[in-house]
């Protein structure tokens, strides 16, 4: 369920990223996902939270990493970067289980929220796009648990 930069919600994504809260943030809608700073031992995952009417869902993602070069500070170097991020679906559950409550068309609200989520952490973890000019390939993939992720 990969989707190209191009087709998310039009020709341009409703997130940015906000630098200095290390935020992906689409304003218009008030929906919000960011990394959760406490501390857990959760070894390879990491936490994360969405925030969406009002309300702050926890969720657990693992990320990929090869190493690709990058410019820092006028010099090329070898860096280990992130190019695939996979979010682990069974930790959304419990968003799902209240922000799915009383919906007529749950599959499409369902659909919208993962599209949320998945929008969101591209944009967290390309830094608003600038990532991309040395992983122009990442991705975002849902998939249902960790042992899933731990396997592509």
């Amino acid at each position: 369920m990969d989707i190209p930069v191009a087709q998310r919600r039009g020709d341009t994504m409703a997130f940015i990223y906000d630098s200095k809260l290390r935020t992906a943030i689409d304003g218009d809608r008030k929906v919000e996902v960011k990394q959760s700073w406490e501390f857990t031992d959760s070894q390879p995952e990491l936490d994360f939270i969405f925030s969406i009417e009002g309300k702050n869902f926890s969720f657990s993602a693992i990320s990929r990493e090869e190493p690709r070069r990058r410019l820092f500070k006028g010099a090329w170097i070898d860096d280990k970067l992130p190019t695939v991020v996979y979010i682990i679906e069974r930790s959304l559950a419990p968003a799902f289980s209240v922000l799915l409550a009383g919906e007529a068309d749950r599959e499409a609200r369902l659909a919208s929220i993962k599209e949320d989520i998945k929008e969101g952490m591209f944009v967290l973890w390309t830094w608003g796009g600038k990532l991309l000019e040395f992983v122009p390939d990442f991705k975002v993939e849902f998939v249902h648990d960790r042992r899933e992720a731990l396997n592509k």
